[in-house]
């Protein structure tokens, strides 16, 4: 790749669209595809991403559950099943949300969006850190961050300066996204402010 370019792990063989898999073009330089160390390192490369895959699943249905608990969403979204002690229909919601995704055919652009998410998440992340810390000095905190302020301030200016250039790189869908923020802002807002105080007991299925 040093002597390539970049290009040879974007763009497959003969042809001028990128590839949605750039992995295997890059081992593909490493290794030869005929060699068994190529398959071996897909297989592990395809273990790593089932494992990303379970641990969105489990992410986003707590995440989801949470926001159907404390009404934000649909109730519904926040009842558990008695027997197995999963919440179901946030499953079943973000399975739909999923399925919806994969058939529209434009899986980079959704990555891309989620890409924005988890920068967004980042740098909220970070900034409630030093917020937290500032606000209640005294609060009992049984997990320690690392190399406190050096890290947490590094991560955040990592991610700022990486959400600027996506959105200086991708407008259109930096546009979405924060079209999308501003519109959970003011859903949060309209819903929120009668629902200060302990929130509501989960409700079970």
């Amino acid at each position: 790749m040093g002597v390539d370019g970049w290009s040879t792990i974007v763009f497959p063989p003969g042809s001028a669209d990128p590839s949605d898999a750039p992995l295997p073009l890059a081992l593909a330089k490493v290794v030869s595809k005929e060699s068994w160390l190529f398959s071996v390192l897909l297989l592990i490369g395809l273990f790593g991403l089932i494992a990303s895959f379970h641990g969105i699943i489990l992410a986003a249905a707590r995440a989801t559950m949470e926001l159907g608990r404390a009404r934000f969403l649909p109730g519904v979204l926040g009842v558990v099943n008695v027997r197995t002690g999963t919440p179901i229909f946030a499953l079943a919601a973000n399975l739909a949300v999923g399925i919806v995704a994969i058939r529209s055919g434009r899986t980079g652009e959704i990555i891309t969006l989620a890409c924005f998410g988890a920068l967004s998440l980042y740098i909220l992340s970070m900034a409630s850190l030093f917020i937290l810390r500032r606000k209640e000095p005294e609060l009992a905190r049984p997990f320690r961050a690392v190399a406190y302020p050096v890290f947490p301030a590094l991560a955040l200016g990592i991610a700022a300066i990486s959400l600027v250039a996506m959105t200086l790189y991708n407008l259109a869908i930096a546009g979405v996204f924060f079209a999308i923020m501003a519109a959970g802002a003011l859903l949060a807002t309209a819903v929120g402010v009668p629902l200060r105080g302990a929130p509501p007991a989960p409700p079970e299925a």
